[in-house]
């Protein structure tokens, strides 16, 4: 039988995909709707399936900022599209992801979800990403020495053109930028570890310090 202290902790879910006879425990909801004798359901949330991966920051952080003008960007493009955040400010939108991240995962709203609550390549790098523009011929140089085994298919073709043109080559820069904006998807996850092996600045080696030329020594003095 279900708890009764359960039955009475029983709320309307807050956020999106919240149904009536909800309550969210401990980052679970769980659902009581159509609870029968030992049927107690633990429902996964989205902040379970994007653990790790959620935008913490505070409102006022500049990453809340970037989604916003995603979101501005996205809705002029499509005024009509449905279930993108109703928000004016950064800082609505920011409460409108804390909300949604408890409520019970719903497959049809992950992309709008991922899109605006979730950490992105570029925030999680450790070193510094090459950006468009800047000088990609040692990071071409780099990769056209990758073996076949330790690349993707994708990265392979990128590679192989590269290498006709390494000096003015834009595969390698065009397919690292697109992957900056693209959700983190964890640390071990292969096209993540591929962005910082392939798309970070290249460290040439410290020239050696110039050898100073020997001092004359002092005359000796005589008495």
């Amino acid at each position: 039988m279900v708890p009764s202290f359960l039955k009475v902790a029983a709320v309307s879910a807050v956020g999106i995909g919240g149904t009536a006879g909800t309550v969210y425990l401990g980052g679970k909801a769980v659902n009581f709707s159509e609870i029968q004798d030992e049927s107690d359901e633990l429902i996964d949330t989205f902040k379970d399936k994007f653990e790790g991966r959620l935008v913490t920051a505070k409102a006022s952080d500049k990453k809340w900022q970037t989604r916003f003008k995603k979101l501005q960007e996205a809705k002029a493009k499509k005024p009509q599209e449905s279930g993108i955040p109703e928000v004016s400010k950064a800082e609505e939108l920011q409460k409108w992801c804390q909300d949604a991240s408890i409520a019970a995962f719903d497959t049809s709203k992950e992309k709008v979800f991922e899109d605006y609550c979730v950490l992105i390549n570029e925030e999680q790098a450790s070193k510094k990403l090459i950006q468009k523009g800047n000088g990609w011929k040692d990071a071409n140089e780099r990769l056209s020495k990758a073996k076949d085994s330790d690349i993707s298919e994708e990265l392979k073709k990128v590679r192989d053109k590269v290498k006709t043109d390494l000096e003015e080559s834009k595969e390698l820069e065009n397919w690292c930028t697109s992957k900056y904006s693209s959700p983190f998807k964890g640390k071990k996850d292969q096209e993540f570890i591929y962005l910082g092996t392939y798309c970070t600045e290249v460290k040439k080696p410290a020239k050696p310090a110039a050898s100073k030329a020997p001092q004359a020594a002092d005359p000796v003095k005589k008495d």
